[in-house]
């Protein structure tokens, strides 16, 4: 059936400056160099084509063989595994289609994706640098107002150190980059105003901790199966070891990236604590399905409310954001792993492995005392409370008092304090909140976390999406605001 589909010109999500292409041999796709945020000219071969994709290969970064297992990684597990989970049905005046069939129509309308293996350049150097770009999607390849637009759906994937290297791990940065992908067309379709004209002027992505919750979420729906239960991705391993020294602190991800002056890789914070939230949102959501990530993509909301109004349908009594961070915060130290408490990840063996470490209760050198913490929206931080802190919330910083089991505002005999900020605006400011001042006496010198040495005590590979990159490096993802959007045509499938 044909279907009347909307081919955009829409927006510049990156602002980069560009080289000049080679005038006598024009590339066959434009890459990003995520160093010095240049476009450049990529020169490559398409050397496999699968049942739903195309795998495309930069001159001399991978094999033959290489391309084909990607390709059949995809069409046998990645793509019937993310529309089962993630997909979402769209509709327009000619019928319905899938979030990924409406990305391939605004890309290249071929009815495949397509994967370019490249050596991604940014910082990674092997040595001093670990961490490496893994993969990335950019929305613009799917409009047309961009001079480096490829005008196709695809997706960008590591080879060196990436598949070389962490072949499983870059299977799922395949499935974490289509998760961007597919949200980006539903925001097109869903979150997009379009006038009479047939302009849009208005397009709502998706707050950066939603959609990198789902696409953290996208790798667990790759790697579980029969055997494994999918935690084998390191985010779970990363929120026990703290290597930032600032989850203690309370950093995560409810305002995304916020904390890389304190610490060079402090997104990996929010990547960990992400990762643990839209898990606990499955696992409690409607009897442990995966239809609350779909449900999410689908909405029409693109912040917050987008996942209080879907949880709420499923688990009752969770419309307000206050009540559903304090329950998965408190989750997170109580760790009750009764199937019928929502104070824990119920029976996964692998995540109920995490305990909430307690806020630092000294610093500096000599040590000294510290009884507040800065706390940006979303973050908590938690104490011991053996005697009656006496707390009362106040404005935005809440104090919940934590038993075995459950969850009060007043305090009874012992247990722990949660001091959090409810706060849901992702560009205020920290706000102070108190602490008792007793938990475990770690003595982390500041100056040593504002110096990032803690990142050499790891000779492990760092993984990270480009938009990461992009932000370390002082970029922020915007778009045209305040005008019109161009003028949006249409074509026949």
């Amino acid at each position: 059936m044909k279907k009347l589909m909307l081919l955009t010109g829409v927006l510049a999500f990156f602002i980069f400056s560009c080289n000049d292409p080679p005038s006598e041999d024009p590339p066959d796709f434009w890459a990003q160099n995520l160093s010095n945020e240049e476009f450049y000219g990529v020169y490559a071969e398409l050397l496999y084509t699968g049942t739903r994709c195309n795998v495309w290969v930069e001159k001399g970064s991978a094999s033959y063989e290489d391309a084909k297992k990607v390709a059949n990684e995809y069409d046998t597990k990645i793509y019937q595994k993310m529309l089962d989970n993630f997909g979402v049905t769209l509709t327009d005046s000619e019928g319905s289609f899938t979030n990924i069939e409406a990305a391939d129509f605004l890309g290249d309308d071929d009815g495949k994706l397509c994967i370019l293996l490249l050596d991604i350049k940014d910082d990674y150097n092997g040595t001093t640098n670990l961490a490496y770009t893994a993969g990335y999607f950019w929305p613009n390849d799917l409009l047309r107002n961009h001079s480096r637009s490829n005008n196709r759906d695809m997706i960008y994937i590591d080879t060196n150190p990436g598949l070389s290297s962490k072949p499983k791990d870059t299977y799922a940065t395949l499935a974490h980059e289509m998760q961007h992908m597919m949200n980006f067309a539903t925001t097109i379709f869903v979150r997009s105003v379009i006038n009479s004209q047939g302009q849009i002027t208005s397009l709502n992505l998706m707050d950066t901790w939603i959609d990198e919750g789902l696409a953290s979420a996208a790798e667990w729906v790759y790697l579980k199966d029969n055997t494994n239960d999918g935690h084998s991705n390191g985010r779970v391993s990363y929120y026990n070891n703290n290597p930032s020294k600032l989850i203690d602190r309370g950093n995560n991800f409810f305002v995304w990236g916020n904390r890389t002056n304190d610490y060079k890789n402090a997104v990996l914070d929010d990547y960990a604590t992400v990762y643990l939230f839209f898990q606990w949102l499955r696992i409690h959501a409607n009897n442990n399905t995966n239809n609350i990530y779909a449900n999410i993509i689908g909405s029409k909301k693109s912040s917050y409310d987008a996942v209080t109004e879907e949880f709420n349908k499923l688990v009752s009594g969770y419309s307000d954001w206050s009540k559903l961070l304090e329950t998965w915060l408190a989750a997170n130290r109580i760790m009750n792993s009764a199937t019928n408490s929502i104070y824990g990840y119920k029976n996964e063996t692998t995540i109920n492995t995490i305990k909430a470490p307690y806020a630092p209760i000294t610093s500096g050198n000599p040590p000294t005392a510290i009884t507040s913490f800065q706390l940006y929206p979303g973050e908590g931080v938690y104490s011991q409370a053996t005697t009656n802190p006496n707390k009362t919330s106040s404005g935005n910083i809440q104090y919940s008092y934590l038993a075995n089991s459950s969850v009060s505002s007043t305090w009874s005999s012992s247990g722990d304090l949660l001091t959090f900020n409810k706060n849901t605006a992702l560009t205020a400011t920290t706000e102070s909140g108190d602490t008792t001042g007793a938990g475990t006496n770690i003595n982390t010198n500041v100056q040593e976390i504002s110096e990032g040495r803690y990142i050499q005590a790891s000779n492990e590979l760092i993984r990270l999406d480009a938009g990461d990159m992009l932000r370390r490096n002082g970029n922020v993802n915007r778009f045209i605001s305040g005008n019109p959007l161009p003028d949006m045509t249409r074509r026949i499938r």
